[in-house]
């Protein structure tokens, strides 16, 4: 009986150590071995593509969902107009979901100035998804009376606080000219750096460490098999004949978008030189919040392609989405589990000193991090590694919280910015 306990439990020491750990530095020897041997990789080719004709490049419309964003909004448009990207190939259609800030008043004089951008003050509250669905017909139809084809035109989905450098439109669209059969492309979001100064220490720093290593990883997919799996959401490409309209539940629509162009045989990479920027959260309240919110749209996503998980089309998308994907969204009842067995052997052997230290040990890693994390912020001491630790943890709570709030329903779609 304990032999198989503790079978169990190295089981899912193992599943844990290899999605956050063996899986990217397999991709990593892998792209290492694959690019010596290349005559060019994707990443390279797409440097080459800088030299196109702008005359080249697909018709472009960005859609923007907001919900009180009067703090960032004159900023985010001022970015919007800043873009190199050919002026009569950009359009911008944004949505306020039932503002009840300033938000529709200072986008209503933009869009009285400037022609290319069409707003839309939606009066009741829907959700993000329902606006993004509004948005992509209305650039579909307006495309079409300029006589541009589905495929094309590109969609840019850039969330209302992610700000875009000036290049990052131009190099996102840029990768449909000369590979058709890519069909999402990735940007690379970097915190401000002021904001990354003050808050080094604290969550903001542990979550773009979280972030960098997801970079790194979906640039590596999509450079290997052109599986970059999920953009991170505030600012990405996507082929307009690829769009599949979201359902109103979901809650993590770039990774349902990614996974239902998949469905299309499509390729998908990132590109680390088109860059925008956010601010990262700095409270990990906030952030837990978010996190749970994600959590309960991954498995939302994961109920709506499960079928993903044996892809006999492409079975090298299953094994990504696995590894990438759904081991990390059960890592959470995985470590969880693990606590309980190691309770359950100390139960069942109570004469072994062991098992009682491997349980005392068990109690100290889950509960000592977070403990520890939060008297020292009280005091405004950050320790980076503990402040790691407690992140990795919660954030693993913060899935297994989701998932019982995706089994009664979700929010339907409904957010709120985050506190950054």
């Amino acid at each position: 009986m304990d032999i198989f306990i503790l079978l169990l439990i190295a089981l899912f020491c193992f599943l844990l150590a290899y999605t956050y750990a063996l899986y990217p530095l397999l991709l990593t020897y892998l792209y290492k071995k694959r690019a010596k041997n290349w005559e060019y990789t994707r990443h390279k080719l797409a440097k080459q593509n800088a030299k196109i004709d702008f005359n080249q490049l697909p018709f472009v419309s960005v859609l923007i969902a907001a919900h009180n964003e009067e703090k960032v909004i004159t900023e985010k448009i001022n970015a919007l107009l800043q873009t190199d990207y050919p002026y009569s190939k950009i359009h911008f259609f944004i949505g306020s979901d039932a503002s009840t800030d300033q938000t529709n008043p200072i986008l209503t004089q933009f869009a009285k100035q400037k022609i290319h951008l069409h707003f839309f003050p939606f009066a009741q509250r829907r959700g993000k998804p329902s606006v993004i669905n509004d948005l992509a017909q209305a650039a579909l139809l307006y495309a079409q009376k300029l006589n541009i084809a589905p495929n094309q035109h590109v969609f840019i989905l850039n969330d209302a606080n992610v700000i875009p450098s000036p290049s990052a439109f131009r190099l996102l669209a840029q990768h449909f000219v000369t590979d058709k059969k890519i069909g999402l492309v990735d940007s690379l979001i970097l915190p401000y750096k002021a904001e990354q100064k003050n808050n080094q220490a604290g969550v903001a720093a542990a979550e773009q460490t979280y972030l960098s290593s997801e970079a790194k990883v979906k640039h590596y997919e999509g450079e290997l098999w052109g599986l970059m799996l999920g953009a991170m959401g505030g600012c990405y490409a996507l082929r307009a004949d690829l769009y599949q309209p979201l359902p109103p539940k979901v809650l993590v629509d770039d990774f349902y978008i990614a996974m239902a162009a998949f469905g299309q045989n499509i390729d998908a990479v990132s590109d680390l030189e088109a860059v925008c920027y956010e601010n990262n959260p700095a409270h990990l309240s906030d952030e837990f919040r978010r996190k749970t919110r994600i959590a309960t749209g991954n498995f939302y996503n994961l109920a709506a392609f499960r079928a993903f998980l044996w892809y006999k089309k492409r079975l090298l998308l299953s094994f990504v989405f696995i590894s990438h994907k759904v081991l990390r969204w059960l890592g959470g009842f995985m470590i969880i589990i693990n606590y309980l067995l190691t309770a359950l052997l100390t139960f069942l052997y109570p004469e072994s000193q062991t098992y009682f230290y491997l349980f005392i040990t068990a109690n100290a890693s889950l509960f000592l991090p977070i403990i520890l994390d939060f008297l020292f912020s009280k005091i405004g001491l950050h320790i980076r590694p503990l402040r790691f630790l407690a992140y990795f943890l919660l954030m693993n709570l913060a899935f297994v919280i989701g998932f019982f709030r995706y089994l009664r329903g979700g929010n339907q779609g409904i957010w709120t910015p985050t506190k950054r």
